[in-house]
């Protein structure tokens, strides 16, 4: 995919060798949340965003997912 049309997750996961279900392994949700959230067909709950914040340093939050 081209990381210019990347949203800000996908962008993350592929700079820092993550798959659905490595990401969705650490932070305690199923590879299809994150796939959803990946290609921004869904949200993250309030504590899988902090568990998202907290595995990327920061990188993602909540501004990650909001409209363009």
């Amino acid at each position: 995919m081209d990381t210019r049309t990347q949203t800000p997750l996908a962008k993350w996961m592929s700079e820092n060798g993550y798959t659905d279900e490595s990401l969705a392994t650490e932070i305690g949700r199923d590879r299809t949340r994150v796939l959803r959230w990946r290609k921004k067909e869904g949200l993250p709950d309030m504590e899988a965003l902090a568990r998202l914040e907290k595995v990327s340093g920061g990188t993602i939050t909540a501004q990650s997912f909001a409209a363009e």
